[in-house]
């Protein structure tokens, strides 16, 4: 057998057609050589390693890497490490005079900015300067919303990794009798542009994600005279690939489907809208897009499936644990019917309130006390909340300490939907002249008294 992208004998190489640095499961040693695996995995693979990190991280994959993170005014930069503690990338050094005073201040990682602290003090001594009083607690501070310093948008060489899936896959079912060696070359030599991939699905209109779906998706198939693969890797890259507009031989219909967290293979094809891809095929657009909505619905489902797995661990014990108690006589079948019940629904109803808007059977989003609680409220909610309490800003306040902030705004931030409505996390901004402190509005609030209603 030959390497189908250089013809020379295949020597045992092991090929994974989806990623392997993106958990992907199906690989084979009859379609490529070492050499070409070797030559995709130096000047290739990256684009897919470098593109999903964020994914990766957040997700726990060991390969991933720290990201850039940022608040929302892109002031302060900070990393979002592997094991997802947040790290300050830089010193941020203030030297104020106050009152007639010099005052220095220090903020970011603690042996950093103490060794800082502790030079500049010394700098200050040799010039004369004496110190009143010196700090060096490490406070934690409260951050404030953050965001991915990162751009979830395709690219050239996005369309390129995406036809040497596609084309891999064709091989890898042994599909013949289809004119591909252009399509080949400019692979095997990382020739771009392409004109044959067209993004989609932002709007889940050609097939909808389950609740708790996280998977990669390959679909071999044709229209009419249009081969094409459609591929979604963690249903964010979503693209139609043609493989060849001039396909006349017998109709085909081959895929491959996997969870993309645990490796899983599914053996039923998901449903697709075909004709949502004809009309794909027949407007052939093909242009880069941001595809961060995507994301975003990614990340919610993957808190979906955390809180199932909650309810379905703590459920199972339940059960097993009534179940015993049934075998051994000490409750009844009625009992152990009643018990379950009444625990199962105890759980759920606290479960609820530490992770809200996740059950769709109950309606969190409209829970006013409970969104309270969270600090959080509905999306239509906030320009009623911003009008009543905007004669806030520029208020003095007293907070942590006999510290002394002042009111400078509210910041809301979308953090979860349930049934088509849009809930938001509603932050205080203050700032005391040296730093900046975000605290969710429903505590700060309580702190200072002010009624919410």
């Amino acid at each position: 057998m030959e390497c189908i992208f250089c013809s020379k004998p295949l020597d045992n190489s092991d090929e994974h057609i989806i990623l392997d640095s993106l958990n992907g499961k199906l690989h084979s040693k009859e379609i490529i050589c070492s050499e070409c695996n070797n030559f995709f995995g130096s000047k290739l693979d990256s684009v897919a390693k470098n593109f999903f990190n964020p994914v990766l991280l957040v997700f726990g994959f060991k390969n991933a890497s720290g990201v850039m993170i940022e608040n929302l005014k892109s002031e302060q930069k900070f990393l979002l490490q592997k094991d997802l503690s947040i790290k300050q990338i830089k010193l941020d050094i203030k030297e104020l005079i106050v009152k007639g005073k010099r005052l220095l201040t220090v903020s970011g990682n603690a042996k950093d900015a103490i060794n800082y602290f502790n030079k500049h003090s010394k700098r200050l001594h040799g010039k004369g300067i004496k110190s009143l009083k010196e700090s060096k607690e490490y406070v934690v501070k409260r951050p404030g919303p953050m965001r991915f310093k990162v751009d979830f948008k395709t690219s050239e060489k996005m369309d390129l990794l995406l036809n040497k899936i596609a084309f891999e896959f064709l091989h890898y079912n042994k599909i013949e009798n289809v004119e591909t060696g252009e399509l080949k070359g400019k692979i095997r030599n990382l020739e771009t542009p392409f004109s044959n991939v067209t993004y989609c699905n932002l709007d889940e209109d050609i097939r909808k994600f389950d609740d708790r779906e996280i998977s990669h998706l390959l679909i071999l198939k044709n229209f009419n005279n249009n081969l094409i693969v459609y591929i979604e890797l963690f249903n964010v890259v979503c693209a139609v690939v043609i493989i060849s507009e001039n396909y006349n031989d017998k109709d085909i219909e081959i895929f491959y489907y996997q969870d993309a967290v645990t490796g899983e293979k599914f053996d039923s094809l998901p449903q697709i809208n075909d004709a949502e891809i004809e009309r794909l095929l027949q407007s052939k657009m093909q242009t880069e897009i941001e595809v961060t909505p995507l994301v975003n619905k990614l990340f919610y489902r993957k808190r979906e499936r955390e809180f199932r797995s909650i309810i379905d661990t703590e459920l199972d014990a339940l059960s097993k644990r009534l179940g015993a108690e049934l075998d051994t006589g000490v409750i009844s079948k009625k009992e152990f019917k009643d018990k379950y019940i009444d625990e199962s629904t105890s759980f759920l109803a606290r479960l609820s309130i530490d992770f809200p808007y996740m059950l769709d059977d109950v309606d969190d989003v409209n829970n006013d006390d409970l969104n309270y609680l969270h600090s959080n409220m509905r999306e239509n909610q906030y320009d009623d909340f911003y009008q009543k309490f905007k004669n806030l800003k520029g208020k003095t306040v007293k907070i942590d300490n006999n510290r002394f902030f002042k009111i400078e705004d509210f910041v809301k931030v979308p953090i979860a939907s349930q049934n088509g409505i849009t809930v938001c996390k509603v932050d205080v901004v203050l700032f005391d002249g040296i730093e900046t402190m975000y605290i969710p509005y429903g505590e700060f609030f309580d702190r200072i008294g002010i009624a919410r209603n």
